[in-house]
């Protein structure tokens, strides 16, 4: 006789742990699961730009913007997953939520 078995698959794709967000999970002062502004995610670093990097949390519509400021004197290179607390959150015109950064 044979033991059922259960299988835990584990991923650091931000697609894959963030996918039950939605980009409206971020707006300021809305609670998602009890958390509130200041949330902690799971991202990856998308791109680096003269001042920022560009976060992607896996969530459609949503682009994160981390400032070379509030990266605590640390640098970053494209695809290096880390956690991030989203500080302030905007929706733009375009329905695309823009949202600001810090690392710890």
């Amino acid at each position: 006789m044979r033991i059922g078995r259960k299988r835990v698959m584990g991923s650091l794709n931000p697609k894959h742990i963030n996918s039950n967000l939605r980009h409206t999970s971020f707006k300021r002062g809305m609670v998602v699961r009890q958390k509130k502004r200041g949330m902690v995610v799971w991202g990856t670093i998308l791109e680096k730009s003269h001042h920022i990097y560009i976060v992607e949390l896996g969530c459609k519509n949503t682009r994160v913007i981390l400032p070379f400021k509030n990266c605590q004197d640390r640098t970053f290179v494209e695809g290096e997953p880390s956690w991030f607390i989203i500080r302030d959150a905007a929706e733009k015109s375009d329905g695309i939520l823009k949202s600001e950064a810090h690392k710890f």
